[in-house]
């Protein structure tokens, strides 16, 4: 932002200026009397001397610094045309309040997505902001370097407090936290009651601890502990996330 300039106007003061005129002019004059001389004109002085106000320093007005221009990259998944229209809403609102933002958004279908995130990653070149499902390989990406610890931000004017601890325990880390949850959702599993019984088990684990001790019983058993059909896709993944 420019200065502003400030136009100082000197005042310029102008004397009116009188001619003498004490009385008609002599037409004769006595013999004796010296002949009666016009009176010089002289200007007229001013009553007061007036000094034109000094110019007063105006304070330099601060430079507002200009926001650096800011690129932002945003990976997401949500293909479907109304979730994907009110993403880019988000983004374009939030850079009309900050003009000096530019966020460049990348939607890809689940499986593409995960390739390809697995390719920037190994790079060491990733987007800024992108979908995450948590847990193992998120825990991966951390211990590389590639992820921001945002501990002390969800700290702030109590952000944390916002998001349910068990949505947001799935984005920490050793004691720090990598990301927030969008949304929650439950997974369910059955449980068949008959082998249960035969595994000498009782009732269904209700701890990870209770889990990994149900597993042995059930393996001592000679019954798989769990089975899951998922072929090459994503089901799997809630174990390792």
């Amino acid at each position: 932002m420019s200065h502003k300039l400030f136009t100082l106007l000197s005042i310029v003061l102008i004397a009116s200026f009188a001619l003498a005129a004490c009385g008609a002019p002599a037409t004769t004059a006595p013999a004796a009397q010296a002949p009666t001389q016009p009176a010089a004109e002289a200007p007229a002085q001013p009553t007061a001397t007036e000094v034109p106000p000094q110019p007063t320093e105006v304070p330099a007005q601060p430079t507002a610094t200009e926001a650096p221009k800011v690129t932002i990259t945003w990976w997401h998944i949500q293909v479907a045309d109304d979730q994907k229209a009110l993403w880019q809403k988000m983004a374009d609102d939030y850079m009309a309040a900050h003009p000096n933002v530019n966020i460049e958004i990348t939607v890809l279908e689940n499986e593409a997505f995960k390739t390809k995130l697995t390719t920037v990653m190994q790079s060491g070149n990733p987007p800024d902001i992108f979908q995450s499902w948590g847990g193992g390989t998120m825990n991966e990406y951390a211990t590389a370097g590639l992820l921001k610890d945002i501990t002390a931000d969800l700290d702030k004017e109590g952000w944390r407090d916002t998001f349910s601890p068990g949505a947001l325990g799935v984005y920490s880390f050793q004691g720090k936290n990598y990301g927030v949850p969008r949304d929650m959702g439950a997974v369910g599993f059955w449980y068949n009651k008959d082998l249960f019984k035969q595994a000498g088990i009782d009732n269904p684990p209700a701890t990870w601890t209770e889990l990994l001790a149900d597993v042995k019983k059930f393996k001592d058993a000679g019954i798989t502990p769990i089975a899951l059909g998922e072929g090459d896709k994503w089901p799997g993944a809630f174990w390792w996330e």
